[in-house]
C-alpha cells in the first residue's frame, strides 16, 4: 500500500494529471538516488599527463585543450564497472564549424554498437558546447569496457574551405567526457 502512495506522491510533485502511475524504472531511479551519490568518472585528453587511453580510433594528436576528431567515425572506450542504473555522458566539445561551409555538426553516438542520440552543434564558430545524454543500463551491461562511437556527418579540413592550411577532417574537438552512474554494491 505505501508504494501505491509513493507512486501517487510522486505523480502529484510533478505535476502528472490524476491517474498517472510512476513506472518502474522511475521509483528504481528514485530509490537509488536517495542511497547515495552517483560516481563521477572524468575522461579528459591532456598533454600534460599523456591521457590516452580511452581514446581508441579516429583522433588526431591531443593538443592542450583536448583532441581533434578525425574523419567520420572516432570512438572512445570508459569503464562503468557494476552500474545499475542508466549512465549519464556529459560531453564538453567544441564542434568544427563554419558559417558559410559548414554551419551546423551534427554528431551521431553510438553505445555498444546501439544508437542512442544525435548531438546538433549549431555554426559559433569554435565555441565549446555541453551536450548531455542518458543511455539504458541494459545497453552499458553489453560490453566491459564500454564502447562509445561518435559518428560525425560533416567532418570537413579547414583547408578545404579556406580555412586554414590543416587537412585533417575535424568534426568535433573532446574537452572532457563525464560519466555518471549508480554502483550495484553500496
Amino acid at each position: 500500500m505505501w508504494m501505491f502512495r509513493f507512486t501517487l506522491l510522486c505523480a502529484a510533485l510533478l505535476g502528472l494529471p490524476a491517474g498517472y502511475y510512476a513506472t518502474s524504472a522511475f521509483l528504481q531511479r528514485q530509490e537509488a538516488q536517495s542511497r547515495s551519490p552517483p560516481r563521477s568518472v572524468l575522461y579528459a585528453p591532456s598533454t600534460r599527463n599523456r591521457e590516452k587511453a580511452f581514446l581508441k580510433s579516429g583522433w588526431s594528436g591531443v593538443e592542450d585543450w583536448g583532441v581533434w576528431s578525425v574523419g567520420s567515425r572516432s570512438e572512445v572506450e570508459v569503464s562503468v564497472p557494476a552500474a545499475r542504473s542508466d549512465v549519464e555522458f556529459e560531453l564538453l566539445a567544441s564542434p568544427f564549424t563554419n558559417a558559410d561551409r559548414v554551419p551546423t555538426q551534427v554528431v551521431a553516438v553510438e553505445v555498444n554498437g546501439t544508437a542512442v542520440t544525435e548531438l546538433t552543434y549549431p555554426n559559433r564558430e569554435g565555441a565549446q558546447a555541453i551536450r548531455r545524454f542518458t543511455v539504458p543500463n541494459a545497453v552499458i551491461r553489453r560490453r566491459e569496457p564500454v564502447r562509445i562511437a561518435f559518428l560525425v556527418r560533416f567532418p570537413t579540413a579547414p583547408f578545404d574551405i579556406g580555412a586554414g592550411d590543416d587537412r585533417r577532417q575535424l568534426g568535433l574537438g573532446l574537452i572532457h567526457l563525464l560519466v555518471q552512474y549508480y554502483d550495484k554494491d553500496d
